[in-house]
């Protein structure tokens, strides 16, 4: 078994709690303006149904988008984590395959409103969503790069500058237009705009963009390596948006606009995981493909306490002050049934915090087998519950389908993880015998 020098392993303890401080300090200067114009701003100026309509817009159009992904994202981490001199080439595909993928998610996107029966303002403002949808996505593959090189200075810069970009560009499509596609458009020009700008930095400083690399036999072994993260992905995707869009479909754009100031808070705690996953994908990656389980079981459990830890503190204080969280982001809204979904929406935030890290380990640990077959799982039961409980109950039974499906998802990944560690030690203790 390979040991790692002590001095090595600290350096890069280190080098983890600075990345997560870098990530999460980027992340919390920015999260309060984002909070404050996706929910605040757009609530009042469209208000609630015209928010349902920004809202549901944004869920559907990230399904199609979530295809253009095909895993790429985390296999790219793990893969140029191992070698860096990997990344022109990960980096030069995988931006071809998504310029090609881009206008097939929108079509599929305007179908799909269309076959929903949406009418014009509405698919207005599902195509500029897709848009919107599709940058986000590739920005998201631009930062896996941060990720694999182990620099979130860089993360947090990219996500600084991209905020005030969407921010900046949305609030003057808010005030101007007033409309759900107005505000949409304006945000998606500002995503692209920042989206440029990150790919030419990576180009010039971590990863050149060479056409001359692009070859259809690496995107091929590429997309088959990554295909079952690429289910995966899509099926988290799924899960998580097609509660709203069925919500808006059954209940009204009144309700879904109810329910989606809860979502967005959620959302945007989202960043726990997030900022951890970033931080300790690399590692683990590393230490499982060098055979030291013991320190990919330490990285993951201390990890999972401190963040698991922190996300119910943040749940139970926002739970308690729900109501006048909504009365200060909408004071001319009715605030009833806002407070109510948030106070019981906020306690799924635990259980998706634990998950996400889960996954993140047997992403390292190579099981996205595993995690392909147990969400299409978990997404087909959300999607069988939603027709018992969202139809019958609204928002309420939206979540009550959240704290079904990600407990289960998290009893699954615990066992699973449980035995990759397991089976791991046995095999070193056998090669030490042998």
């Amino acid at each position: 078994m390979l040991r790692e020098n002590p001095r090595v392993s600290e350096r890069r303890r280190i080098g983890i709690a600075r990345n997560i401080t870098w990530l999460a300090s980027a992340s919390l200067l920015v999260k309060p303006a984002w909070l404050l114009f996706i929910v605040v701003l757009c609530w009042r100026y469209l208000g609630t149904a015209g928010f349902g309509v920004f809202s549901t817009a944004l869920w559907l159009a990230f399904i199609p988008a979530s295809l253009t992904d095909l895993g790429l994202n985390r296999l790219t981490v793990r893969e140029v984590a191992r070698s860096r001199p990997s990344a022109s080439r990960y980096f030069s595909n995988v931006l071809v395959l998504r310029l090609a993928a881009a206008p097939f998610a929108w079509a599929i996107t305007i179908g799909v409103g269309i076959a929903l029966g949406y009418e014009a303002p509405m698919l207005w403002a599902v195509g500029w969503a897709s848009v919107y949808a599709v940058a986000m996505l590739a920005m998201t593959y631009a930062r896996a790069f941060f990720q694999a090189f182990e620099n979130l200075r860089l993360e947090g810069i990219s996500i600084i500058v991209e905020k005030v970009l969407v921010i900046g560009c949305g609030v003057i499509g808010l005030i101007t237009t007033r409309t759900a596609h107005g505000t949409l458009a304006l945000m998606a020009i500002g995503l692209v705009v920042a989206l440029a700008l990150n790919l030419r930095w990576i180009s010039r400083n971590l990863a050149k963009l060479d056409l001359r690399l692009v070859s259809l036999d690496f995107l091929k072994s590429a997309v088959v390596r990554a295909l079952p993260l690429g289910l995966y992905a899509f099926f988290i995707v799924i899960y998580l948006r097609i509660g709203g869009v069925l919500l808006e479909y059954w209940h009204g754009e009144q309700a879904a606009g109810e329910f989606a100031p809860a979502f967005r808070i959620l959302e945007a705690l989202f960043l726990l995981p997030a900022v951890f996953s970033a931080a300790i994908l690399p590692r683990l990656s590393t230490l499982y493909h060098e055979g030291r389980i013991q320190e990919f079981r330490l990285v993951f459990s201390k990890s999972l306490s401190v963040a698991l830890g922190l996300s119910v503190i943040i749940a139970a204080g926002i739970s308690s002050l729900a109501p006048e969280i909504m009365a200060l982001a909408n004071p001319d809204e009715p605030q009833t049934d806002p407070a109510r979904i948030l106070s019981m929406l906020v306690w799924v935030f635990p259980l998706m915090t634990t998950k996400d890290l889960l996954i993140i380990s047997l992403i390292a640990s190579d099981r996205q087998r595993f995690l392909a077959w147990g969400l299409g799982a978990a997404v087909s039961l959300a999607i069988a519950l939603h027709f018992v409980f969202t139809l019958k109950e609204g928002a309420g039974g939206l979540v009550t389908v959240f704290f079904v499906v990600e407990s289960l998802v998290v009893c699954l990944c615990f066992v699973q993880l449980f035995y990759v560690i397991a089976a791991n030690r046995q095999n070193l203790s056998s090669a030490e015998i042998g």
